[in-house]
């Protein structure tokens, strides 16, 4: 039986390949990495040194195969590194034959860490993946755009999500010091409480899922500060020395850097010193490893460099599919709320409302029916000024949501920083009173009363009769699910005006008539029973 190949038997064919396409070949070399050597190819693209590795049958993780990459990459003192993981079953090549059928074996994945590339290519030959390299580097002579893949971005951040939540769910649900601490983040327990019951979800398990709450903020913070930092030279994350082994004042040097521009993003950053005081009363250093981890990630894959116009989606798509689910009833699906926007918005210059915006999803696509109804002459600069200081608004009754919808909002231009106009409170009540309240500058806020206090209701200023459009995807929750003390003030408020059974939706669209301009539009997704006249009456 001949030898069975192995990693270094792969080098030499590759080699010839890569020199069809002009890629100079150096020569084989080693790299020592935690007490293990490993054989390695020097490639030069137009003299900038890379280092290729090859691995056979390898399941490493995304994250830490970048890492990894990364590390290697500055072992090597390289500008580049490339990972080539080939599947299990090239062991069974013929040695003989491996020459002749080189080019068309087929790569798993490549990991590319390249000073103008970061990707993952998966299911390309030995031929496309040189041709491809060959090509992405002409382009980038032409261009001088380094690019960055967003969906490699998007898997990492939802695999550092998932591991954050999986550690803090131990910790939530064994210690009720710090599940108090976490439900600040929540807002009102009784209403998020409310709405799950919707889905027969016991409240052991909502108790869970404000860990993924919680770590799809942080996670999220931490690559929202990474990439304004690297956009408007503030001062970077903390350098990774060791990616397994975290600095003692990590969280601390966190806390430093999200202060310093919480002013500024305080909608966005304000909560960081809260979530950063409950790691840090858990003192598990599992925590700390998958965050260094993370910020090593995001060092070698550079999200800073992802093209400006799919930027704003990263912050939506980064929640795990099972968070997704899991929160449904906080999401609007982008497709439904993109066909709404488009039907709800019909000038550049509307003023737009969501009273319930959750995650931000409709005031998103309304900002981008916006954008493309405007007019030419007008910069997109502007443009994002005006629509964030003077014609959005979104009001959420749960304090983790007016997260989630200003990270979305500020995304569509995070070079520009405008605190958006979204507040944590009752939308409803607010529909109703009609505030004229004015605001404040942004505070310093280093605690989460100070935050609390800042994207309150109390401090939005709301008129009457002041908006185009209303659009909304309100809560369903059955009226006898909702908590006593709002049933109460619902009649109050709505005496005469709503009767029959009806949902909490109900009194949503009751309210917005009080906003809506003369001849103005509300636009919303509803449930079955809107069409059962019979069953309410407003």
């Amino acid at each position: 039986m001949s030898e069975r190949p192995t990693e270094r038997s792969f080098y030499a064919p590759l080699s010839r390949i890569l020199e069809r396409f002009g890629i100079k070949v150096g020569q084989e070399i080693s790299i020592t990495y935690h007490r293990t050597l490993y054989p390695d190819l020097e490639i030069f693209i137009n003299d900038e040194k890379v280092v290729i590795e090859v691995k056979i049958n390898s399941n490493i993780k995304l994250v830490e195969a970048i890492i990894e990459a990364h590390e290697k990459q500055r072992i090597a003192e390289a500008e580049g590194f490339i990972a080539i993981l080939l599947p299990r079953e090239v062991r069974e090549i013929d040695p003989k034959v491996l020459s002749d059928i080189a080019p068309k074996i087929e790569i798993n994945q490549a990991i590319i860490l390249l000073p103008w590339l970061s990707d993952r290519w998966e299911r390309i030959t030995f031929l496309e993946f040189a041709k491809k390299l060959r090509e992405t580097y002409e382009t980038y002579l032409k261009t001088k755009l380094p690019t960055t893949n967003f969906d490699v971005i998007v898997r990492v951040a939802r695999d550092v999500i998932n591991d954050l939540a999986i550690t803090l769910r131990r910790f939530l649900l064994g210690r009720l010091e710090i599940l108090n601490m976490a439900l600040q983040i929540i807002g009102r327990f009784d209403i998020y409480k409310a709405m799950l019951e919707e889905f027969n979800v016991s409240e052991n398990e909502m108790k869970a899922w404000i860990a993924d709450i919680m770590a799809y903020i942080f996670v999220n913070q931490i690559l929202f500060y990474h990439i304004i930092s690297k956009k408007l030279n503030l001062t970077p994350l903390p350098k990774v020395i060791h990616p397994f082994m975290p600095q003692k004042n990590l969280l601390d040097q966190l806390y430093i850097l999200f202060n310093k521009v919480s002013d500024k993003y305080p909608r966005i950053l304000g909560m960081a010193s809260h979530i950063i005081e409950i790691l840090k009363k858990i003192r598990n250093p599992t925590i700390d490893i998958i965050i260094t981890k993370f910020i090593s990630a995001i060092y070698a894959l550079r999200p800073e460099n992802v093209e400006e116009e799919v930027l704003g989606r990263l912050y939506q798509e980064s929640i795990p599919p099972e968070t997704r689910k899991n929160l449904g009833a906080f999401y609007t699906n982008p497709v439904a709320a993109r066909i709404l926007a488009s039907l709800a918005v019909d000038s550049w210059d509307e003023k737009i409302i969501d009273p319930a915006c959750g995650s931000g999803t409709l005031l998103v696509e309304s900002y981008k029916a916006k954008l493309r109804l405007s007019p030419s002459n007008v910069s997109r600069d502007e443009l994002h000024r005006k629509f964030l200081a003077k014609d959005i608004y979104g009001i959420d009754i749960m304090h983790f949501a007016t997260h989630l919808a200003s990270i979305n909002l500020s995304a569509q231009n995070i070079r520009i920083a405008i605190d958006p106009n979204i507040y944590a409170g009752d939308g409803i009540e607010k529909l109703v009173s009609c505030s004229l309240n004015g605001e404040s500058d942004p505070p310093m806020i280093t605690t989460i009363p100070e935050w609390l206090e800042y994207i309150s209701t109390e401090k939005m200023k709301l008129p009457c009769n002041y908006f185009d459009v209303v659009i909304m995807n309100p809560p369903f929750t059955r009226r006898e699910r909702i908590p006593e003390r709002e049933r109460k003030k619902l009649d109050v408020w709505f005496s005469g005006i709503i009767t029959g059974k009806t949902g909490y939706w109900a009194y949503f669209v009751a309210g917005a008539d009080n906003v809506l301009r003369q001849n103005g539009k509300l636009a919303l997704v509803a449930p079955e029973e809107f069409l059962l006249v019979h069953r309410w009456r407003v």
